[in-house]
Parts: C-alpha cells; sequence; structure tokens
C-alpha cells in the first residue's frame, strides 16, 4: 500500500514522490544536469514534477523517450488508469511548439506517438489541432510522419477529429503525393 503522495510504477518496481513544489535537489528544474537522464535509474530518482518539467529535454534521449513510455503505460497508483500521466503531467507541460518540435525528432517522436494513444478525448482534440496546424512539415518529415500517421489511427473513431484531419489532408495532397514521406500518409 503506497501512501497518496506517491506514484507506484508496477513494472519499474519503485515509486516517486509527488511532491507539489519543485525538490529541494532540483529548486528550479530546468537546472537538472543532462547526466541525470543517462540512465533509467537516475530517471527513476527524479519527481514526477521534474520528470514533467523536464519532457523535451528527457524525451529527446534515446533512454528518457524509452523510460516516458513505460510511464505512460503504467497507472499512477494501483487504482488509477494508465493514462493519468499523459493527461495530468505530461500533456499539459507541452507547449504546442514543443509538441511539432518533439514530433519531428528522431527518438521523441516514439514518445508523442505513446502520448496521442493515452490521451482522453479533450486533450486528444488539442494535439489533433496543434498536429494539424502544421501538417505538410510533420508529412513531409521522416519522423513527423509517423506521428502524422498514428494520430491517424487513433482518431479514426472520433468523426469530428477524422473530418478536420481529412480536410487538411485533402488541402496538400499533391505536395504529400511527390514527398518520399508524405506518400506514407
Amino acid at each position: 500500500p503506497n501512501k497518496p503522495s506517491q506514484i507506484y510504477f508496477k513494472n519499474i518496481n519503485t515509486t516517486l514522490p509527488i511532491p507539489k513544489q519543485p525538490s529541494k535537489r532540483y529548486p528550479n528544474p530546468s537546472t537538472i544536469p543532462s547526466s541525470s537522464i543517462n540512465s533509467e535509474s537516475k530517471l527513476e530518482k527524479l519527481s514526477i514534477h521534474e520528470i514533467a518539467q523536464q519532457l523535451p529535454q528527457i524525451a529527446r534521449k534515446q533512454i528518457g523517450c524509452r523510460f516516458l513510455q513505460k510511464l505512460l503505460t503504467q497507472p499512477t497508483t494501483p487504482n488509477t488508469p494508465p493514462n493519468s500521466f499523459a493527461n495530468d503531467y505530461f500533456f499539459p507541460n507541452l507547449p504546442p511548439h514543443k509538441i511539432i518540435d518533439l514530433s519531428k525528432d528522431f527518438f521523441a517522436n516514439y514518445f508523442i506517438q505513446k502520448l496521442i494513444q493515452h490521451l482522453n478525448l479533450q486533450n486528444l482534440t488539442s494535439i489533433t489541432s496543434i498536429l494539424l496546424s502544421d501538417f505538410l512539415n510533420l508529412s513531409t518529415n521522416p519522423h513527423g510522419t509517423r506521428v502524422i500517421q498514428k494520430l491517424n489511427q487513433v482518431i479514426s473513431p472520433h468523426s469530428t477529429l477524422l473530418n478536420q484531419f481529412t480536410n487538411t489532408f485533402s488541402k496538400h495532397i499533391h505536395q504529400l503525393f511527390n514527398d518520399q514521406h508524405g506518400t506514407f500518409i
């Protein structure tokens, strides 16, 4: 039994405190040294607040991206759904321009794809608007095209979102047809 002030990671076999404010070790999360991202054991020592504040930096590293993907599939406590990290901690800490940047990153695009899968409808609607705002640029990027493909898969049951996607797609169909990455959309 874990205290409510901790997050339980079932497969990682550890708990992380959820501070209301940044930890004393790193009062300003932007001061977290990049050496803290070089191993999973170092990442596990960070609070969820520190992780959430450093998402772009963590997601761009292979070990960090894998760690974040594990967090997305884990419940925050034994009785909560796995997508709480996506909706409560990760998505609110990613400004739109960072979502687009991470979508084009070699490692971080995998995190964005997994994030899309775990968002609730409200956040899925928001990320759809964000990604569609730079649709052509993302669709013609080798990593961004995979994010757009995942978005298309996830939103397909939601007719309103799918209509937005289809309208945006139809505006750029000729450019996509002539691009080696765009043809995958």
